[in-house]
């Protein structure tokens, strides 16, 4: 529950907060490039990435095995493209963010601690799942709405990711494309992304 003092902070040049999300990365047993029956404990981004990259795909999983949105594995649920922006925003969704002292969002720790238990849906769990991915996008000027009722006290978490154009060589900002996200509550009361 405490992040590591070598960890990298954001933000990026442009400004926006990074990371996404962290996954541990101190003293994690993993299996040596040598032999076959070797195993090594190491520290660092080498050992976290690969523990996100697991757990994305494990999510990843979920979808292409039918999971969604029953909780147990249809075989028509099935989707067969998944995009990096709906698994991006899944990661995101799934932060817990109860690392040291942090306020979130954050350039120390973005949304928290990756943790797919919290936005994977199965059967018997209180917490539902909602997914859009929408794979035609926008253009400037047009927006898209949805609507959904909340039936519960557990915190609602929504997350707005796409996957954007290059930006040319030593841009700045990198960011190409600028969406904006709202939440708007019954009774009026809007919570910006």
């Amino acid at each position: 529950n405490t992040i590591a003092d070598f960890s990298s902070r954001g933000p990026i040049q442009d400004g926006r907060i990074k990371p996404n999300v962290m996954a541990p990365g101190v003293d994690i047993v993993s299996a040596l490039n040598t032999g076959t029956h070797g195993y090594d404990e190491m520290s660092g981004t080498s050992m976290a990435t690969p523990t996100a990259n697991g757990t994305i795909g494990l999510m990843r999983c979920y979808l292409q095995e039918g999971y969604y949105p029953t909780g147990s594995p249809v075989h028509g649920n099935r989707i067969s493209y998944i995009s990096a922006a709906l698994l991006r925003s899944m990661a995101m969704a799934s932060a817990d963010p109860n690392i040291g002292s942090y306020t979130i969002p954050s350039m120390d720790i973005g949304w928290g601690r990756i943790d797919a238990d919290s936005v994977l849906y199965f059967t018997g769990d209180t917490r539902k799942l909602i997914l859009t991915d929408d794979t035609a996008g926008v253009a400037t000027g047009e927006y898209k709405e949805q609507q959904f009722r909340v039936l519960s006290a557990i915190p609602l978490r929504v997350c707005l990711a796409w996957t954007d154009t290059a930006a040319a060589p030593s841009a700045n900002p990198t960011l190409i494309n600028d969406l904006d996200f709202t939440l708007t509550a019954r009774g009026g009361t809007v919570y910006k992304g």
